[in-house]
């Protein structure tokens, strides 16, 4: 944000220029719904217990 308050605009395209960020977004979020935290694992088994 402090970039662009300064006036330092570019026509220079971005990184992310062509790339299909929303599948990689949504791969992301999949990714992370789906992450496996050992110690959470352990507090549901025990709760299960």
């Amino acid at each position: 944000m402090n970039l662009l308050s300064q006036g330092k605009f570019t026509d220079v395209r971005s990184g992310f220029h062509g790339i299909d960020t929303e599948a990689r977004f949504a791969a992301a979020i999949d990714a992370y719904n789906n992450l496996s935290i050992s110690a959470i694992n352990d507090i549901d088994n025990c709760l299960e217990a």
